[in-house]
């Protein structure tokens, strides 16, 4: 679109010097020894301030309209430029007439003219003001070259951030609609609830909401939920229902460092991390208050829907209980099948876990004999170094000897 502009306005600026150049080849006189009345400076001069003057208007140009699509806005600068282009030709030309009226009338000045030598052919000044005006006339196309390439960038930035835009709310449509999981926190216990995103965000927006969240009319729907979960994690989380595949974990609150408030985990994760704190802080003699969630998926609930189990706490390292896994065998009626899936979250992640560690032992163990084999092969090179030297020395006994 830009380089279609860009030959309009060539062609336009070749017209324009053309025009130029019919002005001074009619209006241009000399005397009757072929001498101009006016200089070669003097015409060069005039031309310069009129590519002056045509330069400043291309670089101070308005658009009326930002909001115009920029195929309406090049042919608004073209057509400025061609209204322009034709008002200045036209002072150009009665410019030139009335120098040369007052050179041709004023015969002091001619006489001046005569004094001072300025006796140029009328020939050698219409060619190189033809010269001047063809090297103006590229100028100005690079100057319009490089307002193009300029329309061209803005185009591109803005096709960019509407493109982005026309992304965020698609992505955004898709997932409005979609179920949230809400957990809420409060004094008289937790409660849940399914909403979707738009729901979530006009009960941000009410005067009595309990939620913190400034500027979330802006957020896409993931950071959004990514940023109410962190500054509201006291109170609630947000679990998008297409995430709750397995059994999870999430940390109301802890007074172990090790777990964070908000945080979600899978169960397997989760019963090991509780495990490993509640041992060591048994060896140290005290304990740590954990309050924590399990969130069930929708497959281990009668009504297809997305579950929770509540646990008033869990004290790591009082001794009662060392896991949730056990927490939840002694004081929860679970269902057989909710049981099994627990208890092989716990059992996939330790087999798991046991078999990364043994991996990393055995390369640990594989780097070992590769350090081992290098210092041998160093010391090897060593010991061949002083044995050579040591028969060089020798050399030097030995032809003494003989």
């Amino acid at each position: 679109m830009a380089n279609n502009w860009e030959e309009k306005n060539k062609d336009m600026l070749q017209k324009h010097g053309q025009e130029l150049q019919e002005a001074i080849e009619q209006n241009l006189e000399g005397d009757q020894q072929g001498n101009s009345y006016i200089s070669k400076n003097e015409l060069e001069d005039m031309l310069q301030k009129h590519f002056n003057r045509v330069e400043e208007m291309m670089k101070n140009y308005q658009p009326k309209e930002e909001k115009k699509s920029i195929s309406e806005r090049l042919q608004e600068r073209y057509e400025h430029y061609q209204e322009k282009l034709n008002d200045y030709g036209q002072g150009f030309t009665k410019s030139l007439k009335k120098r040369v009226t007052s050179v041709k009338e004023n015969v002091q000045e001619k006489m001046n003219n005569m004094r001072d030598k300025v006796q140029d052919r009328i020939t050698d000044v219409k060619s190189n003001a033809n010269k001047f005006i063809q090297n103006g006339v590229l100028k100005l196309n690079e100057r319009v070259k490089s307002f193009s390439e300029g329309i061209e960038q803005q185009n591109n930035k803005i096709k960019s951030f509407s493109e982005a835009i026309d992304k965020r709310f698609e992505l955004n449509k898709e997932q409005e609609n979609k179920p949230l999981y809400l957990l809420k926190y409060n004094e008289n216990g937790t409660m849940e609830e399914i909403k979707s995103v738009n729901e979530l965000r006009q009960m941000i927006n009410k005067e009595d909401s309990p939620y913190r969240q400034k500027n979330h009319e802006i957020m896409d729907d993931s950071t959004f939920i990514k940023e109410f979960n962190t500054l509201n994690g006291d109170k609630a989380i947000i679990l998008q229902e297409k995430d709750i595949q397995q059994p999870l974990v999430v940390i109301q609150w802890s007074e172990n460092q090790q777990l964070k408030n908000g945080e979600v985990i899978p169960f397997g994760e989760a019963n090991e991390r509780m495990e490993k704190i509640a041992i060591e802080r048994e060896k140290q003699d005290g304990y740590d208050k954990t309050r924590y969630h399990v969130v069930l998926p929708k497959e281990l609930n009668e009504n297809n829907q997305v579950s929770r189990i509540d646990m008033n706490r869990i004290d790591l390292g009082d001794g009662v209980y060392r896991s949730p896994i056990e927490q939840l065998s002694f004081e929860k009626n679970l269902s057989k099948q909710t049981m099994t899936t627990l208890k092989n979250e716990v059992s996939t992640y330790k087999e798991n876990d046991s078999s990364e560690k043994q991996n990393r032992q055995e390369m640990d163990k594989s780097n070992s004999e590769k350090d081992g084999k290098l210092e041998v092969s160093k010391d090897l090179k060593k010991e061949d170094k002083k044995e050579q030297g040591t028969q060089r020395e020798a050399k030097p006994e030995l032809a003494l000897e003989r």
